[in-house]
């Protein structure tokens, strides 16, 4: 069994690890626990996204049925899960391929693909398991397994140096991607797709 991540348990860890900062916090420099312990790197700052996930993860089928089709008349892709049912997650609901199941399907008219590329930074598995094939399609994979990213960067351009090593840490590590390496990929996929 794990240890129990609680208030306490992160108040002795800045005790023993920031003293300086547990004592600002105790005096009143922080307006929790919690942000004293963002501004070291002890927690992560939580953003509005996994406040929602996590609210989400939390409704009935009905609220999650409800929050959807809210999202639909939204004008948002939403794809269902399997079988129809809403899934256990938001994060499962907007990776579902949507209804057609066909890739480059158009969404209100622009053309996407069957699947989330990231969730708050992190590849999705159906984008990375994508991402995966048409590497080794193009022999992107040097011998050690490692993926080859530079000819990708290449073909993104600008911003984008061959050296940057951001891609290949996420699909190794699970690391985040920024939001523009995000929308550069999921341009990739469509394009290499044909659509």
């Amino acid at each position: 069994m794990g240890v129990k991540r609680d208030n306490e348990y992160y108040e002795k860890r800045l005790k023993a690890e920031h003293p300086t900062i547990h004592a600002d916090w105790k005096a009143g420099a922080y307006s929790s626990l919690r942000a004293a312990c963002v501004s070291i790197g002890l927690m992560k700052k939580r953003t509005r996204l996994t406040e929602m996930l996590n609210t989400f993860d939390k409704a009935t089928a009905t609220e999650k049925s409800e929050f959807l089709d809210h999202l639909r008349r939204l004008g948002h892709c939403v794809g269902s899960t399997s079988g129809g049912s809403i899934g256990a997650s938001l994060s499962a609901a907007l990776v579902a391929a949507p209804p057609s199941g066909a890739l480059g399907i158009s969404c209100h008219g622009r053309m996407t693909l069957p699947f989330v590329v990231a969730i708050d930074g992190i590849l999705t598995a159906p984008a990375r398991s994508r991402i995966i094939e048409l590497f080794k399609h193009f022999g992107w994979i040097n011998p050690m397994g490692g993926y080859q990213t530079a000819p990708l960067m290449r073909e993104l351009g600008a911003p984008y140096k061959p050296y940057n090593a951001s891609l290949g840490m996420a699909l190794q590590r699970g690391t985040r991607i920024s939001e523009d390496l995000e929308k550069a990929i999921e341009g990739w996929l469509i394009t290499i797709i044909g659509v």
